[in-house]
C-alpha cells in the first residue's frame, strides 16, 4: 500500500503540472483557462474516489483490482497524450476557443488519468481501512495523507529540477512509470500473484513504449495550417516554431511572440515612439525587440544603448537559430535575461550583482518601450498596474518618456476594452500627469517624466528627417495620420465614458476585463452576466466576507443534525478555501519577486510538507477533543486572516518575500491536513470515511479552483483572503453544534 500511495502522489502531481502547461499552451494560457483545467482534473479525482465506496465488496477490497488500476495508468497516460496532440480544439494557433470548447477538451484529455488515480487512491484508503480493522479511522487517514504527500513532494522537486526542461511526452513517461512500478510491486506480493494482474501489468509495459520518445507507439503533434519546425519546453512556457508559406512564427504558451515578417509594425510602434523624444541615448526595451523591433531602435543614430529584457533563454535562442533575433550582435544591445519588472525597479536605484548584471543608477532611460501583450493574465496585468508606473517613473531620467501599447482603435473599443484603456490611462495620469495617446490599430500610449511630449506634425518630420532612419513602410503620411488631433478627440472622448477602475499589484482588476473582452466573443451571455456579478461586487467586496460567514453559519444550523453533509460541508470548505488561498499567496509571491517559475516548487513543497505535518496533528486532536473537525476549520480561516497580512506587506519587500510566503504556505498545508483526519474519524461508518472525506476535499477544491480564478482579479488578493476566512469562521462555529 506504500508504494501504491506514493506512486498515485508523484504521478497525480508530475502529470498534473505537466498536462497544465500543455493545455495553457494550446488554449492561450490565461487565468480563466487555469481554473479550468484545475477543476476538471479535481472534480474526476474527485468523482471517481467517490466511487470507490460504493462498488461491491468483493472489488472495493480486491488488491488484484488496485494492481490492475495501477498497471494500466500508462495506458491511460498514452490515451491522454494523444488526445491532447490531436484533438482540434488543440491544433489551432491564433484562434479563439470558448470556454466550453476548452473545459469539453480538458475534461476529454484529463478523463483516462484521473479516473485510473482516482480509483487507484479510493481503493487504496479503503483496503487500509479494512486491513485496520476499522479501530482507527484518523490513523488511517494521516497514514494515506502524509504517503500521498511524500509521493508529491519527492515529484515537485524532480519536476523543477529536471521535468519542467522535457517535453509532454517525457512528463507523462516519468509518472506513468511510477505507477507502473508500483503495480509490479503489488502484483510481486504472494496474495495477488494473480494471472489476470500479470496481463494488466503486460499491457501497461505496452503503454509505457508507447511513451517512450521515438517510438513506432509515439503520437505526433497536429497544428492545423502549420508545419511544425521546432517545440521546447523550457521552465517558464512552451515554446513553438511554425512555418507558413514563407513566414516563420515563434509561439510562447499558444501566444505569439513574433514572426520573421513582423518588420511593418515594428517600423509605426517603435519608431513613432523614439521620435517624440529630441535625444533618445539610453532605451529600455521589455519584450517586443524580435521579429524587427531592436533593429528599429537601432537605427537612431542617438541611441547609445539599449537593455533589451527577455525572461527565458530558451525563447532567445530559437529566435536566434530560427534568425528572428536580428540586432542582438550590435554592441550598443546588452541582453538582459530576466523578469521586466525587476529590471524597472532596480534600475530607479542601484542595481546589486545577480539576475540583472551591471550597476544602474536612478534615471537611468531616456525611453522605456514595454512591447508586452496586453493585461490578459495575472502575469501580464503586472505591467499595468500603478506601482509599476511608479518605478518606471524613478528608472526615467527628466523629460524620458514611458510607452505601452494596448490593442484597440477610436474606431471601435468595446465596454470592457474601453474600460482597461480607460484604467491604463487614469493610473498613467496619477503617477506621470502628462498622458499623450496615439489611437491607431493598437493603440500607444505615452507618459513622459516632465513637460507634455511635443507632437505636433511638424517637428516629429524635422526629427524624421534629421535621423535618417532606414524605414520601408513608415513615412510622413503615416506619421501625419498617427498623430492627426481628431482621433485622439475621438478616442479620448470614448474613454471619458466609462469609469476606470484602480488595477494594482494586490488588486489585479484589468486582467479579467481583458478575459470578459475574448469570453464576450465565444460566449456573449456568460460575459454579461460575469461583468454584472464583478460591476457590483468589487466597490463591495468587504460585503461578500460577511456574506461568506452569514451564508456558512445559516447553511451549518439548518444541516447540523445531517452529521455526513455537516462533515462534507466543513473538509469542502476547507479544500475551497485551501486552493483559493494557495493561489493567492503564488499571486503575491509574483507580484513581489516577479515571475515565480523558479520559486513556484518551492512554494507547493512547502504547502506539501505542511499537509504531511498537518495529518498527524489532525489524529493528535481527534483523540482528545470531539471537535477537532471544528478546530481544522476553524484553523483555516485563521490561516486566511494571516496571510491578508502576508500579501499586503510582500510587494512592498521583495527580498524578504519569499521567506514570509513560505512559511504561510506550510501553516496553510498544516491547518488544511489537521481536517483530513477529523473528517474521516467523523465520516467512519459511511462505507469509507477517508475516502469520502478526499472525494469532500477535492470536490471542494475544484470548486475553489473556479472561483478563485474568477473572484480573484475582483475581490483582490485581501478581499479574496477575507471572503476564505469568513466562510471557513463560519463553517467552523457551526460544524461542531448538535
Amino acid at each position: 500500500m506504500r508504494s501504491a500511495l506514493l506512486a498515485v502522489g508523484a504521478c497525480s502531481l508530475i502529470w498534473q503540472v505537466a498536462s497544465a502547461r500543455a493545455i495553457l499552451s494550446a488554449l492561450h494560457g490565461n487565468e480563466l483557462i487555469l481554473g479550468l483545467v484545475l477543476a476538471s482534473w479535481l472534480a474526476l479525482t474527485g468523482l471517481a474516489t467517490a466511487l470507490v465506496p460504493r462498488l461491491p465488496a468483493r472489488w472495493r477490497f480486491s488488491t488484484p483490482l488496485l494492481a490492475t488500476v495501477l498497471a494500466l495508468l500508462p495506458l491511460g497516460l498514452w490515451a491522454s497524450l494523444a488526445l491532447q496532440y490531436t484533438l482540434p480544439a488543440f491544433s489551432m494557433l491564433g484562434q479563439v476557443v470558448s470556454p466550453v470548447r476548452a473545459l469539453l477538451a480538458a475534461l476529454l484529455c484529463l478523463l483516462p488519468c484521473c479516473v485510473s488515480l482516482g480509483l487507484a487512491f479510493g481503493l487504496v484508503a479503503v483496503q487500509g481501512q479494512g486491513e485496520s480493522g476499522q479501530h482507527d479511522p484518523a490513523r488511517l487517514a494521516e497514514r494515506v495523507l502524509v504517503l500521498e504527500s511524500l509521493g508529491t513532494i519527492v515529484a515537485g522537486v524532480l519536476f523543477h529540477l529536471w521535468l519542467s526542461r522535457t517535453s509532454l511526452q517525457v512528463a507523462a513517461l516519468a509518472a506513468a512509470a511510477c505507477c507502473w512500478l508500483a503495480a509490479l510491486v503489488t502484483w510481486r506480493s504472494h496474495a495477488v500473484r494473480s494471472v489476470r494482474t500479470l496481463g494488466a501489468v503486460v499491457v501497461g509495459l505496452l503503454g509505457l513504449a508507447g511513451l517512450v520518445p521515438g517510438s513506432p507507439l509515439t503520437v505526433s503533434l497536429r497544428l492545423d495550417g502549420f508545419q511544425l519546425l521546432q517545440q521546447v519546453s523550457s521552465p517558464h512556457a512552451q515554446l513553438r516554431v511554425v512555418r507558413r508559406g514563407d513566414q516563420r512564427s515563434l509561439w510562447a504558451n499558444g501566444v505569439l511572440v513574433c514572426t520573421s515578417q513582423d518588420r511593418r509594425q515594428a517600423e509605426s510602434d517603435v519608431n513613432l515612439s523614439l521620435l517624440l523624444h529630441p535625444d533618445p541615448r539610453r532605451v529600455l526595451m521589455i519584450g517586443g525587440g524580435l521579429g524587427g523591433g531592436l533593429p528599429q531602435v537601432l537605427g537612431h543614430a542617438a541611441v547609445q544603448r539599449v537593455d533589451y529584457v527577455e525572461l527565458d533563454p530558451q525563447l532567445m535562442m530559437l529566435a536566434r537559430r530560427w534568425r528572428m533575433a536580428r540586432g542582438l550582435d550590435d554592441p550598443r544591445v546588452r541582453l538582459l535575461l530576466a523578469d521586466g519588472r525587476q529590471v524597472v525597479r532596480a534600475s530607479g536605484g542601484s542595481v546589486p550583482r545577480g539576475p540583472v548584471p551591471g550597476p544602474l543608477r536612478g534615471g537611468a532611460y531616456d525611453v522605456i518601450l514595454v512591447g508586452m501583450p496586453g493585461p490578459s493574465s495575472a502575469l501580464l496585468n503586472r505591467y499595468y498596474t500603478v506601482e509599476f508606473f511608479r518605478q518606471a517613473r524613478r528608472a526615467l531620467r527628466p523629460g524620458g518618456l514611458l510607452r505601452l501599447r494596448l490593442q484597440g482603435t477610436e474606431g471601435y473599443l468595446g465596454p470592457q476594452m474601453a474600460l482597461v484603456h480607460a484604467s491604463v490611462h487614469a493610473a498613467l495620469k496619477q503617477v506621470f500627469g502628462n498622458v499623450t495617446v496615439l489611437p491607431a490599430a493598437s493603440t500607444l500610449m505615452l507618459a513622459a517624466r516632465g513637460a507634455a511630449l511635443d507632437t505636433r506634425f511638424t517637428t516629429l518630420v524635422q526629427r524624421l528627417h534629421r535621423r535618417r532612419l532606414p524605414t520601408r513602410s513608415f513615412a510622413e503620411a503615416e506619421l501625419m495620420e498617427r498623430t492627426l488631433p481628431f482621433k485622439r478627440q475621438l478616442y479620448l472622448q470614448r474613454l471619458g465614458e466609462v469609469r476606470p477602475v484602480a488595477n494594482t499589484d494586490l488588486h489585479p482588476t484589468l486582467y479579467f476585463r481583458e478575459v470578459m473582452t475574448w469570453l464576450a466573443l465565444t460566449t456573449p451571455s456568460a460575459a454579461r452576466l460575469l461583468v454584472v456579478a464583478a460591476d457590483w461586487l468589487q466597490p463591495r467586496w468587504y460585503l461578500v466576507a460577511a456574506g461568506a460567514f452569514a451564508l456558512a453559519m445559516a447553511w451549518g444550523l439548518v444541516r447540523r443534525r445531517q452529521r455526513r453533509i455537516a462533515v462534507g460541508l466543513a473538509m469542502s470548505s476547507a479544500g475551497l478555501c485551501g486552493l483559493a488561498l494557495e493561489l493567492a499567496l503564488i499571486l503575491a509571491a509574483q507580484e513581489a519577486r516577479g515571475v515565480v517559475y523558479r520559486e513556484l516548487a518551492a512554494l507547493l513543497t512547502a504547502f506539501m510538507v505542511g499537509l504531511a505535518l498537518g495529518a498527524p496533528a489532525g489524529r493528535w486532536l481527534v483523540h482528545r477533543t470531539p471537535r477537532a473537525l471544528q478546530l481544522g476549520v476553524s484553523a483555516v480561516g485563521l490561516m486566511a486572516l494571516s496571510s491578508m497580512l502576508v500579501m499586503s506587506r510582500a510587494p512592498g519587500h521583495p527580498d524578504g518575500a519569499l521567506l514570509w510566503l513560505l512559511v504561510q504556505m506550510l501553516g496553510l498545508g498544516v491547518s488544511v491536513g489537521m481536517t483530513y483526519p477529523a473528517a474521516s474519524a467523523a465520516l467512519h461508518g459511511h462505507r469509507s470515511g477517508a475516502a469520502s472525506a478526499y472525494a469532500w476535499d477535492l470536490g471542494g477544491a475544484a470548486l475553489g479552483a473556479v472561483l478563485a480564478c474568477v473572484v480573484l482579479p475582483v475581490l483582490g488578493l485581501i478581499g479574496t483572503g477575507l471572503a476564505c476566512a469568513g466562510l471557513c469562521l463560519g463553517v467552523g462555529a457551526t460544524v461542531g453544534m448538535r
